[in-house]
C-alpha cells in the first residue's frame, strides 16, 4: 500500500502531461512527477497577466520543478521553475510525444508512484528528438509501462505450456495467457516468434518485428484505455491525411504518423 502524498511538496521534478482551462484565469494541469506519479494540480491565475512563469513552464516536454500544497483530488500549484529548456520536436514527433503523455494520463492513477516510469518517459521523449526510428521508442515505452503497472507482457515462452518461443513459428497472443503457437497463421492477427524474441531483447530492428510489436501493443493496451478514442491518434490521422495529399511535404511525416495508427 502506498503512503499518502504529503500536503506540502517542494520543488519536485516533473513534466507537464496535459493542461486545460479552469474557471476565469486558472488552469488544471496533469504532471508526471519523479516521486509521486501523476499529480493533478490547479494553477491559479495561470492565464492571468502576471502568470509568465506558469505560461512558460506549462508546456509539453519541458522539465520543471514544481511545488504544491493541499490534499484531495486537486491540490494547488504554488511554484513552478523551468529546469531545462523545452524539448523542441518536429510536428510528427511532437504528436508521438503527446501520445505518450496521453497514455500516462489515461493509465496512471493519481498520486501513486510507479517505479521507473519517470526515467522511462525522459528517455523516450529525448529519444524522439535524436533517434531515427521513433516507432521502436513508442513500442518499448508501451511495453515497459504495462510491465510497471503490473501487466507483464509474456514474450519468450508460450503462456500455458511454458515452451520456449521459436523464431520461425507463428503465435497468437491470448490476453489471459500470452503467446500460443498456431499452425493456421492469420497475417493480420498473429505474430512471428522472431518478433516476440526481438521485442523481449529490446531490439525491434527490422520492419517485421516493428509491425508485429505495434499490432501486439495495440491489442494489449485497448482493454486498459477503454473505448474513448485517443486525441493523439486523431491528430496523427489528420496529419497523415494531409501528408498523403501533399506528397512533396509528407513522406517523413507519414512514416512517423503510421506508428500510431
Amino acid at each position: 500500500m502506498t503512503s499518502p502524498t504529503p500536503k506540502r511538496v517542494q520543488l519536485q521534478p516533473a513534466y507537464v502531461l496535459h493542461t486545460r482551462p479552469y474557471r476565469d484565469s486558472s488552469r488544471i494541469a496533469d504532471f508526471l512527477t519523479a516521486d509521486y506519479g501523476r499529480m493533478t494540480l490547479v494553477a491559479r491565475g495561470a492565464r492571468g497577466s502576471r502568470s509568465a512563469a506558469f505560461k512558460s513552464g506549462l508546456q509539453p516536454f519541458t522539465s520543471v520543478l514544481i511545488s504544491w500544497v493541499g490534499s484531495g483530488e486537486m491540490p494547488c500549484l504554488t511554484e513552478l521553475e523551468v529546469h531545462a529548456l523545452p524539448l523542441l520536436l518536429s510536428t510528427p514527433r511532437a504528436i508521438q510525444g503527446l501520445y505518450l503523455n496521453e497514455l500516462l494520463t489515461r493509465l496512471l492513477a493519481r498520486g501513486e508512484p510507479v517505479e521507473k516510469v519517470f526515467s522511462d518517459y525522459q528517455k523516450a521523449i529525448y529519444g524522439l528528438k535524436i533517434e531515427q526510428e521513433t516507432q521502436r521508442i513508442l513500442r518499448l515505452f508501451e511495453k515497459d509501462l504495462l510491465q510497471e503497472l503490473g501487466y507483464g507482457v509474456i514474450l519468450e515462452v508460450e503462456g500455458q505450456s511454458g515452451l520456449p518461443v521459436v523464431a520461425d513459428q507463428w503465435y497468437r497472443y491470448e490476453l489471459e495467457f500470452g503467446p500460443k503457437k498456431v499452425s493456421d497463421a492469420r497475417v493480420r492477427e498473429d505474430i512471428l516468434g522472431a518478433s516476440l524474441l526481438s521485442f523481449a531483447r529490446q531490439e525491434l530492428a527490422d520492419t517485421q518485428s516493428l509491425l508485429d510489436a505495434k499490432r501486439l501493443m495495440r491489442r494489449l493496451l485497448t482493454p486498459h484505455l477503454g473505448s474513448r478514442p485517443l486525441h493523439s491518434r486523431q491528430l496523427a490521422k489528420a496529419l497523415l491525411q494531409f501528408s498523403s495529399e501533399n506528397v512533396s511535404r509528407g513522406p517523413s511525416q507519414a512514416a512517423c504518423m503510421e506508428t500510431l495508427d
